[in-house]
């Protein structure tokens, strides 16, 4: 089951929320390319691609376990002309980590809005998920034009 938040402000669209619609898979990369493939309707229909992307954070429930078959799935996906500059966290508990995911995307969300350029940010996130079968999370924010 897909959960779906869509919020334009701006001339921006709010994606979160996006899990896999077939569980069955229980593995990150096969996970990871079906809410990919999720997102890439989703942001067609709201009149934007992925060459739009401003912001991406992904949640894994296992940095460990998932990161090379995400990594997998989203380097085939990824406009390789608009990579995104990347961070991974393992702990959401520590305030340290907290404080300078926060940094980071407001540093470069201030970048976005007061320079020609449009720079991207993809944060990867260890969680709990909602269901012990989602293995993958995605929230992201688009132009949309």
């Amino acid at each position: 089951m897909t959960e779906v938040q869509d919020v334009s402000i701006n001339r921006r669209g709010t994606l979160t929320g996006q899990v896999p619609f077939d569980t069955s898979d229980m593995t990150y990369k096969g996970q990871t390319e079906q809410v990919l493939t999720l997102l890439d309707d989703i942001l067609k229909e709201a009149g934007s691609c992925k060459q739009n992307i401003l912001k991406v954070c992904s949640y894994l429930r296992s940095i460990d376990e998932g990161a090379d078959g995400y990594n997998k799935a989203w380097d085939a996906w990824v406009d390789q002309q608009n990579l995104p500059v990347s961070a991974s966290y393992l702990d959401l508990c520590s305030a340290s980590h907290f404080v300078l995911c926060s940094c980071v995307v407001q540093s470069f969300q201030f970048c976005c809005m007061h320079t020609a350029f449009v720079l991207q940010v993809r944060t990867t996130i260890e969680a709990k998920l909602m269901r012990p079968d989602f293995l993958v999370e995605i929230d992201l924010i688009a132009a949309v034009l």
